[in-house]
């Protein structure tokens, strides 16, 4: 008899238990929600969206009224099958918020942190809502990496290299890393070259596009090849009037574009319109 009663009791109390994390959930839940549509209350209400900064922070083309990006990791709203400014501000809001337990190389907040860092800026009250997420790499980028200044560089053209007829157009980041030494890096973005075939070529770097990748590399062995084996001319061009915060935002948004999958056109989207989007970030 007496087990009995204790049965019921602890049954009691686990149903009990049960109904309140229920309840708690349900609240928890119904509070997200709400934090949420007041978040969207004020994209709406100030047209975020429509920023020229987060339509840089997209490689959005006004005249296409798409991006020139068309990786889906890149863009959250290409898995819904259209890219739109408004949607994938929602969307990168909403990956943001349920970012908890997601692994860091998966992590929204891990791979767009100048999304972040631009959003919270507008929009403060996000900075309470959102997980703390502990991202190495990133950190790791940052320190070893610093932009304390950055540098528009410009190597003249190869005339013994196709793809290097009008010359080739990058950044270079300075500044003190996190042992104290100073470090110079070259960020650039190439097309990969795969044929001769001058037809093919311009072919491939016109109408179809060449697959593309982002570089990071020590400066002084990435301008070596320019200045020694191919003995380019190559012009220096300090940036001198970048305010911190847009030296942050240009830093975290070349993390954002190192594993983008994307399309490289001679005429269109290449190594300049890269570097034009990024200090677009400055002065858009």
């Amino acid at each position: 008899m007496i087990s009995f009663i204790c049965f019921i009791r602890r049954g009691f109390i686990l149903s009990f238990l049960l109904l309140f994390f229920q309840i708690k959930l349900s609240f928890s839940n119904e509070l997200e929600s709400e934090n949420l549509n007041n978040i969207l209350k004020k994209i709406e209400a100030l047209k975020l969206y429509d920023h020229p900064t987060w339509k840089t922070l997209l490689h959005y083309d006004p005249k296409s009224d798409k991006s020139y990006i068309t990786d889906k990791n890149f863009l959250l709203s290409l898995k819904e099958g259209h890219f739109s400014l408004k949607r994938e501000m929602i969307l990168t809001i909403e990956s943001f918020l349920n970012s908890q337990n997601l692994p860091e190389n998966a992590n929204p907040i891990c791979k767009f942190p100048a999304r972040l860092y631009w959003l919270k800026s507008n929009i403060p009250e996000l900075d309470e809502l959102i997980p703390k997420v502990e991202c190495k790499d990133l950190n790791d980028y940052l320190e070893k990496a610093p932009a304390d200044n950055i540098t528009l560089v410009f190597a003249a053209e190869d005339v013994k290299n196709p793809t290097s007829m009008m010359g080739h157009v990058f950044l270079k980041l300075t500044g003190y890393n996190n042992n104290g030494l100073y470090v110079e890096h070259a960020i650039s973005f190439f097309a990969v070259l795969d044929t001769l075939n001058p037809v093919k070529l311009i072919i491939d770097s016109t109408i179809t596009g060449m697959d593309s990748f982002f570089s990071l590399k020590p400066y002084r062995k990435f301008i070596s090849r320019y200045l020694i084996d191919e003995n380019r001319v190559v012009w220096e061009f300090p940036l001198k009037n970048l305010k911190d915060e847009d030296k942050k935002l240009i830093h975290l948004h070349i993390w954002e574009l190192k594993d983008v999958k994307t399309k490289y056109y001679f005429t269109s989207y290449n190594c300049a319109t890269v570097i034009y989007y990024l200090l677009s970030i400055a002065q858009p």
